[in-house]
């Protein structure tokens, strides 16, 4: 299914490339607010800062993770469907293997008694 390569192959591996990527933002924000607030004469204000800024990077990395359970719990409902599908299929087959089998068992069988009424 493209819908299921797609998620697998481009979309997850694209988010979680996103989150790497903010992982390592963070890390830099983290340093970045360390150094301004040693530095910073207005502890305050460098302490706001730090919290809009630590806001911000949360807050991308709650919307990646958000992203990403979405696409997997699209790629798991597509799967589930394709396994669905299969079984239905099997189910059919099964069905027309088994019909199959009786029908050969009662041409045999009417093989067999016409051998007798004679």
């Amino acid at each position: 299914n493209t819908a299921i390569g797609n998620l697998l192959y481009v979309d997850i591996p694209d988010v979680k490339s996103q989150l790497l990527q903010s992982h390592d933002n963070l890390e830099r924000v983290a340093l970045f607010c360390e150094d301004n607030y040693l530095q910073a004469k207005d502890k305050e204000h460098a302490f706001s800062q730090t919290q809009l800024y630590a806001v911000q990077a949360l807050g991308s990395v709650a919307h990646n993770i958000s992203i990403l359970a979405g696409q997997l719990s699209q790629t798991f409902s597509l799967q589930t469907q394709e396994v669905e599908d299969m079984v239905k299929r099997v189910s059919y087959l099964s069905t027309v293997i088994t019909l199959h089998k009786e029908k050969v068992a009662r041409k045999e069988i009417g093989k067999m008694s016409e051998g007798r009424i004679k």
